[in-house]
């Protein structure tokens, strides 16, 4: 699937008013498997189930190929030594649709960089909008890294010894059953709850 996307960091606090706005929010944790193996191997927690999805993109910036399927909670206990040891993202999402264009906010819990937000579509003829014209969020706030490489979810994921201190006890939007879910997805992977340390 053709995936057009501009990227965005957004350097304040976003408005709770708008993150509620979204029409799902998810819990994502995201495993980038070591070369030469390019796959994605995903968790997503919604506020009803979750589900495991592996990914092989190719391109970068604006235009990427992208091809996704879903599979068995059974592959990530056979890969959880391989994925302890690949680096990662962890992360909240929340997705709106509007106009035939989706924009998702990200709130990176690992690695702490605040705010990413895209707006993206698969229909090339498309015109993707400023995301200040898509949110009612303040235009000298953003900062466009569509076309940086160093903006990649690859290229920020960090090493995961342990979850511990790393999943608040609330996230905005987000449901504490998803919160307990995530944790214990992630348990057979690093072993420890993923509760604040003390």
């Amino acid at each position: 699937m053709l995936e057009i996307e501009r990227k965005f960091l957004f350097n304040t606090k976003i408005p709770e008013e708008v993150i509620e706005e979204a029409t799902r929010h998810l819990l994502i944790v995201q495993w980038y498997l070591n070369p030469p193996d390019r796959r994605r191997i995903r968790i997503i927690v919604d506020e009803s189930d979750f589900y495991v999805v592996q990914t092989l993109k190719s391109g970068a910036g604006l235009i990427r190929e992208e091809i996704e399927k879903r599979v068995d909670l059974s592959l990530i206990i056979k890969m959880r030594k391989e994925l302890r040891v690949s680096k990662a993202v962890m992360k909240s999402r929340h997705v709106y649709m509007r106009n035939g264009i989706e924009g998702v906010v990200d709130w990176y819990l690992l690695p702490r960089i605040g705010y990413v937000l895209e707006v993206e579509t698969s229909d090339p003829e498309a015109v993707l909008p400023d995301p200040w014209n898509y949110w009612p969020l303040p235009r000298d706030s953003f900062e466009e890294v569509t076309e940086n490489r160093s903006y990649t979810a690859r290229s920020i994921s960090v090493s995961i010894n342990s979850i511990a201190g790393i999943i608040p006890e609330r996230i905005e939007s987000i449901s504490d059953h998803q919160i307990s879910e995530f944790r214990r997805l992630l348990q057979p992977i690093y072993g420890d709850s993923g509760g604040i340390d003390s």
